[in-house]
Order: structure tokens, then sequence, then C-alpha cells
């Protein structure tokens, strides 16, 4: 039964309730032993709710989890009459130890278990509702722990509803997405959740409101502090562009990992809230208070977006750094470079993974391709072909050849094509490895900045790369700029920066022979298909 009760608390929602719980208590001005007493009862709550409903979805759990080792029914770990001695005994404890909080807290106690019988058992059977169920299950999750850490302050202030209700807003944005993976057994016993409902799209544009929603009554909830509210901001909009990304996912694989990036980033918004509430009890200084909370929220982003931040975790860091950029390189080469683009009605209709191939006029080629880009393009991130970290530390000078090639290029999205092999397969395993993983890649054909007579030196690897996976090229063409433009020469806005964007072409166009029988040491077929792309591209 132990074991089976440590199975039904599940830690990670045990973790946030406890965080929601000092929230509660810090906005009521203090953190004290009762506070962390609130533990005990959430745990307790938490095994409630959750026995009761495996033991409701039993059927629908054995489709939907059956290698979860986390569902104790499922796993045979626990008998349905040890079951319900687990469920009362935490009931009860629950139910006394809220009254150590006052009348108010456990009144919001007996509420949540009496919910929990509602949620999961007819007549009400509230997780089959479409839209009640989410929105009242995050209410048990956000006010029942935000009221215990509140009532632990002795003569608390004012109830803070506002930050109450954006954490309660955050919840219903999180648990709009635990339907993707029990969509199975859902469908099969009638269960109307909203994913199935409404379907993927709209159920993202759901959590994505409410995401939003959470983070201006946050936002209103601490003043507007500078620090906290950029963080929020940076991690919102990588909550909404995962959004994005998960409404059009169609493998289950790839939408759990999606969800999990997400519930992660939801995690640093609620810890930048705790670091800013700390922060502004032990310090008066307006310094500290900015500081912390922007360098915590930020450094959990970006640990977040390392690891998590697209389906992919090698590929992780681009997605975040390139949507980072996005705007001010949009914006400075609008202003500084008078930036024109053109043809982006050639990239409506393209698949969601290309080959982007360009010429190379200047160093600054892969940030001004991802910033024409629109912002929610499917083709973001784009994977960068690029050299060893030797050849930039032998051919630049200064703080260039200390950073070019090696992590730094990896967190902009450049990855090593390894030269030297004569095998297309081996030198661009990096950027198949992307390709299989989901990813579009960017090349530049000539694999150097050159001028508009240098398409005749194309290399082959753009080729192999069309012939391999048969995706399409979609030709870019920078113009306007060269490998003599200087910093500035923007501030002077002397540059006329044109990007256009051609139509795909398709292996098929560029070949000369047959595509079956092109392998990875065709190198005479590749670099002649490879003239051709540049050549396309020269004609924009």
């Amino acid at each position: 039964m132990l074991k089976a009760a440590r199975k039904f608390a599940r830690i990670p929602i045990v973790i946030t309730c406890l965080i929601v719980a000092i929230l509660g208590s810090l906005s009521a001005g203090d953190v004290t032993l009762k506070t962390g007493f609130s533990l005990i009862v959430i745990v307790l709550l938490v095994i409630h709710g959750n026995s009761i409903n495996d033991l409701a979805d039993y059927d629908i759990d054995k489709i939907n989890l059956k290698d979860a080792k986390d569902r104790p029914l499922v796993t045979k770990d626990i008998t349905v009459r040890s079951l319900w001695i687990l469920h009362v005994a935490c009931g009860v404890l629950a139910i006394g130890l809220s009254l150590l909080y006052g009348t108010v807290a456990a009144a919001v106690t007996v509420a949540v278990i009496l919910y929990n019988y509602a949620y999961s058992f007819r007549p009400f059977r509230i997780t089959d509702r479409t839209i009640l169920s989410p929105l009242t299950l995050a209410a048990t999750y956000a006010y029942q722990p935000f009221t215990l850490g509140y009532a632990a302050v002795r003569q608390p202030p004012a109830y803070s509803w506002l930050l109450a209700t954006a954490i309660y807003f955050g919840f219903i944005a999180r648990i709009l997405l635990k339907d993707f993976r029990d969509v199975r057994g859902d469908a099969r016993f009638g269960k109307q959740t909203f994913l199935i409902q409404y379907g993927a799209s709209l159920t993202c544009a759901a959590s994505g409101l409410f995401a939003i929603a959470s983070f201006v009554l946050i936002c209103l909830a601490i003043n507007f502090s500078v620090g906290a509210v950029v963080a929020l901001l940076v991690g919102n909009i990588d909550v909404l562009w995962q959004l994005t990304k998960l409404a059009r996912a169609k493998e289950i694989k790839q939408q759990l990992k999606l969800i999990k990036v997400i519930a992660a980033i939801g995690n640093t918004a609620i810890l930048t809230v705790l670091v800013y509430y700390l922060t502004s009890k032990y310090t008066t200084e307006r310094f500290w208070i900015i500081c912390l909370p922007l360098v915590a929220g930020l450094g959990l982003v970006l640990v977040v977006a390392w690891k998590n931040a697209s389906p992919v975790f090698r590929f992780s860091s681009p997605s975040f750094f390139e949507h980072l950029i996005w705007l001010p390189v949009r914006v400075f080469l609008t202003v500084c470079g008078s930036l024109k683009i053109k043809g982006t009605e050639n990239l409506r209709n393209v698949p969601t993974q290309v080959i982007v191939a360009s010429n190379h006029a200047t160093e600054l080629d892969p940030l001004i391709i991802v910033s024409c880009l629109p912002f929610l393009s499917n083709l973001l991130p784009l994977i960068y072909v690029v050299r060893d970290k030797k050849f930039y530390k032998s051919n630049w000078q200064g703080l260039r050849r200390m950073f070019y090639g090696g992590n730094f290029f990896k967190i902009i999205g450049g990855y090593e094509a390894f030269s030297g092999l004569n095998n297309y397969e081996h030198a661009l395993s990096n950027h198949l490895q992307a390709i299989e993983q989901g990813l579009s890649v960017c090349i530049f054909p000539v694999g150097r900045m050159h001028d508009s007579d240098g398409h005749q030196e194309a290399k082959g690897g753009v080729a192999y790369l069309a012939a391999k996976t048969g995706l399409p090229i979609v030709p870019v063409h920078i113009k306007g700029v060269d490998r003599q433009t200087t910093f500035w020469d923007y501030l002077a806005r002397k540059p006329k920066l044109t990007i256009s964007f051609g139509e795909p072409i398709y292996a098929q166009d560029i070949f000369d022979v047959a595509l079956q029988t092109i392998n990875q040491k065709s190198k005479v077929a590749c670099e002649k298909a490879a003239v051709k792309v540049m050549a396309n591209i020269a004609k924009l």
C-alpha cells in the first residue's frame, strides 16, 4: 500500500503545488513552518484524487497507459480493497490537518475531496465534460494549495486573487494539453475531451490564450517588475511557439516531447515568480529585485531551451536563439539595410521541412535568412552547415577566431560538416540526423563567401541532401551586400539589401542521372546538380 501511495503521489504535481503554497504565503508577506507543513496536506490530497481517478478510469488507463509504471492498479501494485483503504485514510487525514489552517482552508479541502468524486464518478463525471473538466480541475491545483499557504501566515492581508487566478489560468493552459497522451483510449470509450471535441489546433489555441492571460495577470500581481516581466515574456513566447509546433505535430512521440517542454517552461514561470517574491521579501534594493528574477528566469528558460526546446534535444538551442534574435535583426536590417524581401509566396505551399540553399555574401547571412522568414514559419529553426573549428582558427583573426565554430555555432544552429571524407553520408551526418528528426537545413553550396560568379564552384552536398531525403530545395538570393560591407556601412545606411526566395527545386529537376543511382560517393553528379542550384539562385 505504501508503494502504491508513492506512485499515486505524483512528485512533479506535488512539487508544483508546494511552490504554489509558498507563493500563497509570500503573497501574504511571510513563509512559516505551517507553509512547509502544507506539503503533507498536498500529498494526501494528490493521493486521494489520483487513487479514485485511477479506479474510475482503469479500463481507459489499460489502453492509454499500459506501459506506465506510475499507475498502481494497472501494474497490479495494489488491490481495489487496499486502494479504498488508502483513499479514505488520505481524505480523512487531509481534512484533519487542514483544520490547523482555519475553517476556510478546511472548507476548501473538503470541497476538493468532494470534487474528486464528482470528477471521476457518475452522475457528474466531470472528467467527461469537455469544457468544465479543465476549468474545474485547474482550480483544485491552484486555489487549494494557494489558500493553504495564505492561511499559514498569521493575520494575513487581503487574499491575492490576481496571483491565485494567474496560477489558475496557467494550470488550465497545461491541463488542456494532457489529453494528447490519452486520445486513443478516450476516443474508444467515448470520453469527450476538449481535444477530441475540437481538435489539436483549437486546443493549442485555447491553451495559448490561457497562457497569455496568466502572463498578464502575473504582471499585474507583481506590479510589472521589469526583470521578472522580461523573463516571463521570453518564456511565454517560447510556449506559444511550441504550441504552434504541437498543433501541427502528427506523431504521438513528438507531441509528448513538445508537451513536456511546455510544462517545463511553465515551471520556469512559477519559479521566476517565486524568486521575485523571495527577493522582494528579503531586500528593498531595486537592483536586486530586478536582476535576480531576470537572471533566474532567463537562466531557467535557457536550460529548458538547451535540453528540450524542440522535438529534438540535440538541436534544441537554435529554436530558442533564432526566435530570440528574429525581431532585433529584422528591425536592424530594415532600418540600416533598407531590407526588401521578395518571393515569400513561394514558401506558402512548401512542406514543413526543406533544404534552404543560398549564395554566401557576408558573415551575417545565417541571421539574415532567419530574420527574413516569418516568425512562426515551420522552417525555423534552420540547422546550418558550417566548417570545423580548425578552419575558423586558421582563417580568421581576433574575436572571430575565438568564437567561430564549435559550441558557439551550435547554439545558433551551425553544425559541422566533416571535410575530406569523400563520402556525403558521413560528411553531412549531423544534418541528415537533423532532417530525420523533423528540422530544416540551410546550406551555402559554394562553402565560402563569394561573388556572383562563384556559383560554378558549388559543392555537391546540397544536391546529395535533396536526392537522399526527397526534400525540396528553396533557393535564396542575398543581394546588396558583400564581404566588404562593414557594421559602419550599416549605420550609415549604405546597403540596399534584397532577399529573394525562389520556387522550390526538386532533385529530379537538377540531376542528369536517375536518382536511384545517386549514392554517398556520387561526387561528379552531385556537383553538377549543385551548380544548377546556384545558377537558379543567381537568377533570382
